[in-house]
């Protein structure tokens, strides 16, 4: 326990006392609606973005979706876990926010708040990376899996960065001042390069905070096991007298002046100081579940942005079947029905293959084939010649871009199988053409 016998602050400064322990026991709620401040930070955030240049009017609007959606993750895990009076507030030329007072709340429900803003987004933008489509949707994946996996980055304040240092770093004061030290420098010095003002503002900023941070953690540390309830409410006179002269005299003579009847700077710094005495680390297997959340949140996101940004096309020639065609990655070569196959796939929904073989007569082959698709569904003809042939048809949800060419020797059938009549297909089947 603090010590009862601890000398009394002057009565002078009792008016002051009182004022600011009634802050810290019941601070005051937000005056301004959070319905208003919402929309009035979505405004500002939505013209900043147009002045910056972001993009067109759906990409922007896009990206209020996602930052949302992401600030609508954290918030449903605060309300579930206990925060009070919970808010989303957008910033221009940063992002958003999800703010809540967390008294009494467990560590490792912290980092399940942390978890929640980035994690769902990025599994629904990989999932719509593997369904492709239209490419409003591609581009809705990418903003998705991109603003959430950097948000996943160890560094602060990032929610990665927040992670870490609320499971791992702040079980050791150096260590914590050490890692928000560097992190931040770094966060700064990128953000300097990338032009990103905003964002090295922040990171220079935590960089000045840096000796307020080791304050309270230095004045926070001896009073650890002493027997403090986490909650202020919960605090006896004595030990709300000692906390107080604690903070008091550990700040500068200027700033004390400069804070006296001003309860709320005293106020938080007060449960800042009770908080860091009364925090318990999260478990070792909380810990380790919630890094293991977080690793699996970068590997999806790396799988969903590989497919996002889709594959790699670069041309490919084939000595033997004498041909030459644009492949989204080295194929495969086998023998199927008297036929060689040349297949790439990309994901599970899009195949790419040439078949190829020795022919007598290549055009009357062409025929042959052309003969068997004839009694096909939803057989749409799009070139019909003696040697070259393409038409499409459907296979369920998928369409089939099919190309047939006869040379001189041999009969090629170039197939393209994918969801959507992609403009992929189309790239595959043209570029396709026999070596002279």
């Amino acid at each position: 326990m603090v010590d009862a016998a601890a000398p009394a602050i002057s009565a002078q400064d009792e008016q002051d006392y009182e004022q600011t322990m009634s802050w810290l026991v019941s601070p005051p709620r937000m005056q301004q609606p959070k319905t208003g401040l919402l929309l009035f930070s979505l405004v500002a955030f939505i013209g900043a973005s147009l002045l910056q240049g972001g993009g067109s009017v759906v990409e922007i609007a896009m990206l209020v979706g996602v930052i949302l959606f992401h600030e609508l993750g954290h918030m449903i895990a605060m309300r579930i876990v206990g925060y009070r009076d919970v808010r989303i507030f957008f910033i221009p030329f940063f992002g958003g926010a999800a703010a809540g007072n967390k008294r009494g709340v467990a560590r490792w429900k912290e980092g399940v708040v942390l978890l929640c803003g980035p994690l769902p987004g990025i599994v629904l933008g990989t999932v719509l990376a593997y369904v492709g489509g239209h490419e409003l949707v591609r581009l809705l994946a990418l903003q998705l899996i991109i603003v959430n996996a950097i948000n996943l980055l160890p560094i602060a304040p990032l929610d990665g960065g927040q992670l870490f240092q609320l499971l791992l770093f702040s079980r050791q004061r150096h260590l914590e001042l050490i890692f928000v030290g560097c992190t931040a420098t770094l966060l700064a010095i990128g953000a300097v390069l990338a032009q990103l003002w905003v964002l090295a503002i922040v990171g220079v900023f935590i960089l000045l905070s840096l000796p307020n941070r080791k304050r309270i953690l230095d004045l926070a540390l001896p009073l650890r096991g002493h027997g403090l309830p986490s909650d202020p409410a919960a605090l006896d006179d004595a030990q709300r007298r000692e906390l107080y002269r604690i903070a008091i005299e550990s700040l500068p003579p200027q700033r004390r002046e400069r804070w006296r009847g001003k309860p709320q700077p005293k106020a938080q710094m007060i449960e800042q100081i009770l908080e860091r005495a009364t925090q318990q680390s999260a478990s070792a297997t909380a810990t380790a579940a919630q890094l293991g959340l977080w690793l699996a949140g970068l590997v999806v996101a790396f799988m969903g942005l590989a497919a996002a940004i889709g594959p790699s096309w670069r041309p490919y020639t084939n000595d033997e079947g004498h041909f030459a065609i644009d492949m989204p990655a080295q194929p495969a070569v086998k023998e199927q029905l008297g036929f060689k196959v040349a297949t790439a796939s990309v994901g599970r929904k899009r195949e790419y293959s040439v078949m190829w073989n020795q022919s007598p007569d290549p055009p009357a082959a062409l025929a042959a084939i052309r003969a068997g698709f004839s009694g096909k569904p939803g057989l749409v003809e799009l070139t019909a010649g003696a040697t070259d042939q393409t038409f499409t048809f459907r296979e369920g949800d998928n369409v089939v871009l099919t190309r047939l060419y006869a040379s001189p020797t041999r009969i090629y059938m170039i197939v393209a199988f994918a969801p959507g009549d992609e403009a992929d297909s189309h790239r595959f089947s043209t570029s396709f053409h026999v070596l002279p």
